[in-house]
């Protein structure tokens, strides 16, 4: 992780500036292996990304596209590059989250073969 991909990722995701620097650590604070992606269109980063392999297992967290590149196949060609870099890396399998209501992520990740397994829920204490 450098400052360029955490201030891209941070603007594709629209976490707010008072929270980069929590976010960063939460990043740096992950011991496994980690391979963090960007996807440009000419000189503008359009996507991001990030791996965690543990044992041989991929993790794929926080895939976003900007929202004017959109299903173009932009999400599709980061997982793709990300699934590579893990094989080369040690994975053998991988697994992501979604959030529920995200139908087009859906869509894509059914596309590249993943379903389902179970679901999970944040809570927060009042």
């Amino acid at each position: 992780m450098n400052e360029e991909w955490l201030a891209h990722f941070c603007r594709l995701n629209h976490v707010k500036d008072h929270h980069k620097g929590i976010m960063e650590r939460m990043l740096s604070n992950i011991i496994t292996k980690k391979g963090f992606i960007s996807l440009y269109d000419n000189d503008q980063v359009i996507a991001c990304g990030l791996g965690i392999i543990e044992r041989e297992y991929l993790g794929l967290y926080d895939i976003v596209t900007d929202l004017n590149y959109r299903n173009q196949g932009f999400g599709e060609e980061m997982i793709l590059h990300l699934l590579q870099w893990g094989q080369e890396h040690g994975a053998r399998y991988s697994y992501l989250a979604v959030v529920a209501d995200n139908k087009p992520a859906q869509r894509l990740y059914a596309k590249l073969g993943y379903s389902e397994v179970y679901t999970y829920w944040y809570r927060v204490k009042a």
